[in-house]
């Protein structure tokens, strides 16, 4: 559509180009959980020719976007460590209590036991 309007002396070609990259910039926004999304909008758009430096500056965008993510997923990570120690320290108290309250049920069965008094459970 913008080729048409282009074409017909609508746009000059610098407006053509300001478009086509602001809908690319848009749908990385846009479609960042839909990757078949955003390829199918950057085959749309890519120009047919990149200058170097501007193929430097998308893989830098993406790689600090992938480090990002990994530092996101690292700190999921720490969390969920964090939480795993927390579990096994609850699980070791909750050993340790059980452990406390057979040892007192066993001194008051021979106390019991002591003054004959039976003991059902």
């Amino acid at each position: 559509m913008l080729k048409e309007e282009q074409d017909h002396g609508y746009l000059t070609d610098q407006e053509c180009n300001d478009y086509i990259n602001l809908l690319r910039r848009a749908s990385e926004r846009i479609f960042i959980r839909h990757p078949g999304f955003r390829k199918e909008v950057d085959r749309m758009t890519k120009p047919l020719i990149e200058l170097p430096s501007v193929i430097q500056k998308r893989l830098e965008d993406e790689n600090k976007a992938l480090l990002a993510d990994l530092a996101d997923k690292n700190a999921l990570l720490a969390d969920k460590d964090s939480l795993l120690a927390d579990k096994d320290s609850l699980l070791a108290d909750k050993d340790s209590l059980l452990a406390d309250k057979n040892a007192e049920l066993d001194r008051m069965r021979k106390l019991l036991a002591q003054h004959h008094i039976p003991v059902t459970l």
